[in-house]
């Protein structure tokens, strides 16, 4: 486990050494998180492989809780071990539309779940997130909160 948070480390220099052992806990433990609360044909995994492998509109990946994935090859690009992939599911198995670094998921989880979810069916998320688009949402967010409150 420590070889891995030192790994991590490097990789995300930004992120705290509890937020690298979070992401080495999520890794272990087989963890997902559902995007929307009430509704499980969405999730986000954890990939444990790159996306190298070629299939029918897409490549496949190793992530956690499922045990293959189906990666569109616009977000392929970006998968390696240890970035969060948002997955839907489709027919028999999921497909993962989008990509997103550690950072830049912990704070992309604290957004409005049903507004994530809503871009993610309408098939308005980018291939990949990362924190300067997370800081992108966040301002659009707060300017129309700021809107609607006068």
């Amino acid at each position: 486990m420590e070889r891995l948070v030192r790994q991590f480390a490097k990789v995300y220099p930004s992120c705290r050494i509890r937020d690298i052992e979070d992401l080495v806990a999520a890794i272990r433990g087989n963890k997902y998180w559902n995007i929307h609360p009430g509704l499980r044909g969405s999730i986000y995994v954890v990939a444990l492989t790159r996306a190298e492998i070629a299939s029918k509109q897409g490549f496949l990946a190793r992530p956690t809780h499922v045990g293959q994935i189906r990666v569109v090859e616009a977000a392929a690009k970006y998968c390696s071990k240890g970035r969060v992939l948002v997955a839907m599911n489709e027919g028999s198995g999921f497909e993962a539309v989008s990509v997103i670094t550690w950072p830049a998921f912990l704070r992309f989880i604290r957004l409005d779940s049903s507004r994530i979810y809503e871009d993610l069916l309408s098939g308005q998320l980018p291939p990949f997130i990362g924190e300067r688009y997370v800081a992108e949402i966040r301002q659009r967010a707060k300017a129309s909160s700021q809107i609607s409150n006068l």
